[in-house]
């Protein structure tokens, strides 16, 4: 079974993905968390294979940089970014943490219409666990 933790700042948005996550029946939810406080302390407290974490948090860090500090707890931890916006600025720094081998990276991003599909969340998880991407 995949553990998987959630960080978004919005409750519906919080809920539906932890539902969609449950429904592919090959993952569970360890932890469902409002701010990048309580999903650090969820993190270890709990281990987790991958972490789906919005890109914006409100008046918190970005995504990004939440995630970079999950690595640092779990090197092991496979982060993913999702976002509403086609934003290249996202694509290039993730690329560039890839190509410049920079540590702690991040696994990737997905667009939030995507994440909302339980077989195209399974798919994401697989090609990371194939390729390291």
């Amino acid at each position: 079974m995949i553990r998987v933790l959630i960080l978004d700042d919005g409750l519906v948005q919080r809920e539906g993905i932890a539902k969609v996550v449950e429904d592919t029946q090959m993952m569970s939810v360890i932890g469902v968390a409002a701010t990048p406080q309580e999903a650090l302390s969820i993190l270890k407290e709990r281990p987790a294979d991958v972490a789906l974490v919005d890109l914006v948090l409100g008046d918190h860090p970005s995504g990004i940089e939440v995630g970079r500090e999950m690595r640092r707890i779990r090197p092991e931890l496979k982060v993913i970014i999702y976002t509403k916006r086609k934003g290249m600025v996202l694509a290039a720094e993730i690329l560039w943490e890839k190509k410049t081998g920079e540590q702690p990276r991040l696994q990737g991003y997905v667009l939030t219409k995507n994440i909302f599909s339980s077989e195209h969340l399974k798919d994401i998880y697989d090609s990371i666990l194939h390729t390291g991407r």
